[in-house]
C-alpha cells in the first residue's frame, strides 16, 4: 500500500510527489509526476499500479525511492531488447538471470548490482 510517509517514483524513475491516498473511484492515489520543467497529475491503485489490472506492469507503476527493484526491471529490458535486435528483430525473453547472463554478459554485473542495491 502507498503511503504519504514514504518517497516514490516511476517505475522508470520519475519522482512522484504525492498528494492524496484517498480519491474516488478505483485509482485513489494521485500525485504529481517531475518530468523535469513541469510536472503533470496522475492516479494510481491503492498499490501503487498505473493499471488496474494486477498482472500488468507499466513505467508508470509506483516504486519506492530505494527499491531497486525499477533497477533490475530497466536491465533486463534492455538486455531484452538488445538482443532482439541481435536477433533479426525476434522477440526475446529471458526467464532468468542465468540465462540472460549466458546470451547477454555485458548486462550481467548491472543487473547482479541493481538487484543487490550496489553499483556495477
Amino acid at each position: 500500500m502507498i503511503s504519504m510517509n514514504k518517497q516514490y517514483q516511476t517505475r522508470d524513475g520519475m519522482p512522484v510527489r504525492i498528494l492524496t491516498l484517498d480519491a474516488k473511484g478505483t485509482y485513489p492515489v494521485v500525485g504529481l509526476v517531475d518530468v523535469g520543467n513541469s510536472e503533470y497529475a496522475h492516479h494510481w491503485t491503492p498499490e501503487g499500479k498505473a493499471d488496474f489490472r494486477s498482472y500488468v506492469k507499466t513505467n508508470y507503476d509506483l516504486v519506492e525511492v530505494g527499491d531497486n527493484t525499477a533497477e533490475a526491471e530497466k536491465m533486463m529490458n534492455a538486455a531484452e531488447a538488445y538482443a532482439a535486435g541481435l536477433y533479426d528483430d525476434a522477440p526475446v525473453s529471458f526467464s532468468t538471470e542465468q540465462e540472460m547472463c549466458e546470451t547477454m554478459n555485458d548486462f550481467c554485473a548491472g543487473w547482479r548490482a541493481a538487484k543487490k542495491g550496489g553499483q556495477a
